[in-house]
C-alpha cells in the first residue's frame, strides 16, 4: 500500500513511487523505492507518516529507520565483496550493469561521508 511521508523540517511531502529514490527538499528524509524504506539522516522524529488528506497517522511505520552507521555500511560492503567472490568464473567475466555500479558508488559514498 503506497504511503506518504512529511518532513517536519522543510514540510515537503514525499510519496512512495515505483523503484525510485526521492528525498525531501532539505534532504533529511529519503524514500528508498527500491527497498521500500524511509531513511532519516539525523532524527527519526523529523519524519511523519500522513494520510491522503495530510493528517498525521499516529503510529510510526516500521519502514522508517535511522541512517545506517559506518560499521553497518562497511558490513554491507563486505557482504557485497563476499557475494562477488562466490560467483562462478563465467559470471565474473560478464559485464556489470549500471545499476550494479551505481549501487556500489552509493554505498562507497555513504561510507566515506559517515563521521561516526
Amino acid at each position: 500500500m503506497p504511503f506518504k511521508i512529511r518532513c517536519k523540517l522543510c514540510q515537503s511531502i514525499i510519496e512512495e513511487t515505483d523503484r525510485q529514490n526521492i528525498s525531501c527538499k532539505c534532504g533529511e528524509v529519503i524514500l528508498d523505492g527500491y527497498n521500500q524504506l524511509v531513511v532519516v539522516k539525523k532524527d527519526i522524529a523529523n519524519a511523519e507518516k500522513i494520510d491522503d488528506e495530510g493528517n498525521t497517522i499516529q503510529s510510526i511505520p516500521q519502514e522508517i529507520r535511522q541512517q545506517p552507521g559506518r560499521e553497518e555500511l562497511l558490513g554491507e560492503l563486505d557482504m557485497m565483496i563476499h557475494s562477488f567472490e562466490r560467483l562462478p568464473e563465467h559470471a565474473m567475466m560478464a559485464p556489470i550493469t549500471h545499476y550494479d555500479f551505481a549501487s556500489l558508488m552509493i554505498l562507497l559514498s555513504a561510507i566515506l561521508k559517515k563521521h561516526d
